[in-house]
Order: C-alpha cells, then structure tokens, then sequence
C-alpha cells in the first residue's frame, strides 16, 4: 500500500468516489479543493484532510493550476487521483511536467503491489488493452472507464474490486477517522496569467449525463429518419430512460446534439439496460457501451455486428416495429 495518494475533481460531487478509490491504496489521503468554504467543509466531512485553494468563481479556474501544482507537489505523493473533464485533463499535463510523474488517461483498472502501481489502458478503439506498471509516482485520471481497483501490497488476499460507480453512491467516510479532516488553507494567490475573463455566456446544447443513466435508448443511422429519433426520444421520456447515438447521428447529420454521442471519443457508459436502435456497432461505439449490464439490439441487417455483443437480439425493420414499439412503452 502506498503512504500517501492525493485528489482532485472539479465538482464537490466527485470526491466521495476519488476518495473512496485513494483510501483503498494509500494509508493517507489529502484533498485538494479549488472552490469556497463550504466546499472544503464538505470534502472534509469525507473523512479527509483537505488543503483548500480558495476560488469564488470570478476569473479562471484555470488560472489556480499553478497553485494546485505546487500544492500537490509539497505532498509527496506517490498517487494522484483526477476526475476526469476537459479542464482536468489539462491539469495532469501540468502535474506531469511539475512532478516529473507518468499520466495514465482513463485506466479501467488500477492496483497497488509489492513493486509499485499496475493499470490497465484501452487501445485501440476497445481492440486490446495494455498493461502498464510503474514504480514512480503516478498521475490517473478516472473516467467512466474506470472499473476496478486493488491493494496487494499489504493483504495476502486481493480486495474485492469495486466500481467507480459503486463508490459514488452513498459513501459517507472514506478513511477511518472517527469524523471530518482537517483543513488547511493555501494562501498563494495565483500568478497573474495575461488572460482575463471578460464574460460568461450558458451552453445552448442541453447538457445530459449519461454515466449516469441506469437505462439509455441509443439510435444509429438505421433509424431511418429525424421523425424516427423524435419517436425514440419518446420512448426514452416514458420510461425514464436518456437518449444517446452513434457518431453519425451527430456528427454526420446533426440530429442529435454531440453530448449524446456514444464511442472511443465520445461518452462511456455503464447502464443497466442499453437499447441500440438500428446502429450496426462498429468497435468504436462499442467502447462507449460495453460497461452495459444488458444490452437489447434491434436491427433490420442479420449481419451487423451489434449482434455479436448483445444478450437479446431482434431483427427486424425499425420504420416498422418503432411505433409499435412505442405504443407499448409510452
């Protein structure tokens, strides 16, 4: 087990799992928080002691890295848990360079063993997975790829893997301390950048998030029409369910926004239930859904390869079977 691992996401909500995931392989966890005092007050009640870097929302929160950077390094850490987004991701490089450590980009497993930390990478659209280890300090960033964790350095017996999900729902302590950790504020204000705020515009695209969706309807080309998503869309409202697609329905014909896309570059999902919708399911969406726990397919062509991964196939012409499909669910 390592001495010391230390964590950062950029929402409060994305500490419980972070914590969770650093107390497995680590005997000491230290948050950082860029944000007010309620926030720190809040990661502290995860059992944790928290080095606050303040941060009221005005400005960039970009323009803290530098601070966060040198607060992480004064750890001494040999683990450095992320949440992943595009902000963050862009953290690690600095982290990186600071701390002269390795990054490991979206591991879907992470252990720690007698000679360092071992992890596993996707590559190639899903095609293989590389095992990586390292006795140096290491930088993960978790996505929703993340599965599994283990400690072998200090049990005889392996800790049972547990999901990234899993920890996020309803932890209270991640370390036994008996009640919230300290905190400590940073006082360093950040280093003046050059670059100014000059206003704040909101997202016109809906946002959705879809890791955390226990049931997603996903649709591909071979839904036939915009109408055909519309009706989809429906389906999806009536039993509470998020509507996702493959990458030509948003990127090719543009009829559904890009937060809905699911793949190797898109978003990753682990649902309950996940319902594809004429999409043939090339190895690159696959990566994007194959966290699945059931996956029911539809499709009007026998051969399409989304047949090869489902637990429960149909094939049969959408522009046919979809109202029916729908006068059912809704």
């Amino acid at each position: 087990m390592l001495t010391r691992a230390v964590v950062y996401g950029e929402s409060v909500s994305a500490y419980a799992a972070l914590c969770a995931s650093a107390s497995e392989l680590a005997g000491e966890v230290i948050a950082v928080v860029v944000g007010d005092a309620a926030a720190a007050a809040q990661v502290s009640e995860l059992g944790v002691d928290v080095r606050h870097v303040p941060y009221d929302g005005t400005g960039l929160l970009d323009e803290h890295w530098p601070v966060v950077a040198d607060v992480v390094a004064g750890e001494d850490a040999g683990l450095v848990l992320l949440s992943a987004t595009k902000r963050v991701r862009a953290l690690a490089g600095l982290l990186a360079v600071r701390l002269e450590a390795e990054v490991a980009s979206d591991p879907t497993t992470l252990e720690a063993t007698d000679q360092g930390l071992e992890y596993e990478l996707v590559r190639y659209g899903g095609a293989t997975v590389q095992k990586t280890s390292t006795t140096a300090a290491l930088i993960a960033v978790l996505g929703p790829e993340f599965r599994s964790l283990r400690s072998t350095a200090t049990e005889e017996q392996d800790v049972e893997s547990r999901s990234l999900r899993s920890k996020a729902d309803g932890v209270g302590s991640c370390v036994s301390k008996g009640g919230p950790g300290s905190i400590t504020l940073i006082g360093t204000p950040p280093p003046p950048t050059g670059v100014r705020l000059l206003t704040r515009s909101p997202k016109t695209e809906q946002s959705v998030d879809l890791n955390a969706a226990t049931v997603v309807i996903g649709v591909g080309r071979g839904i036939g029409s915009e109408e055909n998503v519309e009706v989809a869309a429906g389906v999806a409202r009536s039993i509470g369910a998020e509507l996702a697609c493959s990458r030509p329905i948003a990127e090719g014909v543009g009829w559904l926004p890009k937060s809905r896309y699911l793949g190797v570059s898109g978003a990753v999902i682990q649902p309950d239930l996940y319902l594809a919708l004429g999409i043939s399911c090339q190895v690159q969406h696959m990566v994007g859904v194959n966290g699945a726990q059931t996956i029911v397919a539809i499709n009007k062509d026998k051969t399409a390869p989304i047949f090869a991964h489902c637990d429960l196939g149909l094939v049969a012409d959408l522009s046919s079977i979809l109202p029916s499909l729908a006068e059912q669910l809704v």
